[in-house]
């Protein structure tokens, strides 16, 4: 087996790759912005700029396959066209598209709800969660029956097995570093059975292309190269724009296609803002508000505070845990912040509903003391976030010691849920805050 390779990542000029690959001919070309245009038997890739996801893919057969994103790059479907026996295409010649005469079959994956839920010619098929996905048969034209399997993954988020509910093993994947599966059969079973596998990644094998669909960028795990050069490629001098992972796949993972980061960063990362929201509930909540509680009401704000650990999902860990890129922000810049504002927000609204449940479950005397203790809290809460640079407190910032109060914008007597919510409480002057009560009452 021979391997020719030739890349000038400099000019970004169409390079010819042909290598003899188990007595497949492999042909590479690369379009002006860069992107692989011809790989494997792939005669065309229709790209629309360097930056954006594979528009469609043809092959000499005439077989097609065309993506539809979103504006962000969100991939919302995919359509494949199985050509006729005797449909050719050429090489570099973007194909005018199929006509209805040369198209023997069409199917169509979509992809909903984010990616969680996934269509097949218009019918459910997968239905994924955290660490595995529900199987979709059709009993009927409304009913489905549900196989659930379950992911046992390695620290890069590799699904090495599949096991089905009673724990039996349905698929093995071993890989080598840079995510091609191992050849050996007894290293692998079951590989068919579903295709979500490096990285936990989608593997596009239709037609052909054998890549595995990361958002940005599709990546090839026998050439260990991406599809397209980074987008952030100038932030990365040192390392040419088309690999994987800066060159090291053990340590780490690119969970995108736009940075590359540290996996183990990942996970200690991940458990230690799982563990950061249990200590917040336990202190910032439960602390301040057990001896309120009747013992039904401490049971069921566990519960709730289990569903509000559930509902921050993978979707949103995964996105906020783009902590440290090799080169770039320590904590992912705005995007992080702006994740774990939404973790902020849902532990908010679970103290409010609880604050609102003691304040009415109160007699009056001690509901007024209640009161007078959270409001007060609420106040220091804000004062506490206004200095991690939290928008609360308004457009004051709060100093000690230089006359400012803490004002509740929405009336604690009207909305006693929301009197210790630091994103109910702006900063003013006491002469003003005074002025402000004495002409609207309290």
């Amino acid at each position: 087996m021979s391997n020719k390779t030739h890349f000038n990542f400099k000019k970004y000029k169409r390079n010819s790759v042909i290598s003899e690959d188990f007595c497949t001919f492999v042909q590479i070309l690369y379009n002006s912005y860069a992107q692989m245009r011809l790989r494997h038997i792939i005669l065309f890739l229709l790209m629309t700029s360097f930056i954006l996801p594979i528009h469609g893919l043809d092959v000499p057969n005439g077989n097609e396959t065309r993506y539809v994103y979103s504006a962000t790059g969100e991939k919302l479907s995919v359509r494949y066209y199985v050509a006729k026996p005797n449909v050719t295409r050429k090489f570099g010649v973007k194909p005018e598209g199929s006509t209805q005469e040369q198209v023997m079959a069409v199917s169509q994956n979509d992809y909903v709800l984010g990616g969680k839920l996934r269509l097949q010619n218009g019918m459910i098929n997968h239905v994924f969660f955290e660490g595995g996905y529900a199987k979709a048969t059709p009993v009927s034209s409304i009913t489905y029956d549900f196989a659930f399997f379950y992911y046992n993954q390695d620290h890069l988020g590799n699904n090495r097995e599949v096991v089905n509910a009673s724990g039996n093993v349905q698929q093995i994947t071993n890989y080598y570093p840079f995510g091609a599966p191992y050849a050996d059969p007894k290293a692998v079973k079951g590989s068919a059975l579903q295709p979500y596998k490096y990285n936990g990644k989608e593997l596009d094998t239709m037609h052909g292309l054998n890549t595995y669909d990361y958002g940005a960028r599709q990546y090839d795990p026998i050439l260990a190269r991406w599809d397209r050069i980074d987008s952030r490629c100038e932030d990365f001098y040192a390392v040419s724009p088309y690999v994987y992972a800066n060159n090291n796949p053990v340590k780490f993972i690119d969970p995108d296609g736009n940075s590359p980061l540290s996996a183990l960063i990942k996970v200690a990362a991940k458990q230690g803002v799982k563990s950061g929201i249990k200590t917040y509930i336990k202190k910032n909540i439960e602390h301040r508000l057990k001896n309120y509680m009747s013992k039904d009401m401490l049971k069921q704000f566990a519960k709730d505070a289990d569903d509000v650990m559930g509902a921050l999902d993978n979707s949103w860990w995964e996105t906020a845990l783009e902590l440290v890129p090799v080169a770039g922000d320590i904590y992912g810049g705005s995007k992080f912040a702006k994740q774990m504002t939404t973790a902020y927000n849902k532990l908010q609204d679970l103290e409010n509903k609880y604050i609102g449940k003691i304040a009415k479950s109160l007699p009056d005397k001690e509901r007024k003391k209640f009161i007078k203790n959270m409001r007060s809290k609420g106040v220091a809460d804000a004062r506490k976030d206004q200095t991690k640079g939290l928008p609360h407190g308004g457009d004051v910032k709060y100093e000690k010691g230089k006359g400012i109060d803490g004002h509740h914008s929405d009336k604690v007597s009207e909305n006693p849920d929301k009197m210790t919510d630091p994103r109910n409480i702006e900063f003013m002057k006491q002469e003003d805050h005074i002025k402000y009560h004495q002409q609207y009452g309290y």
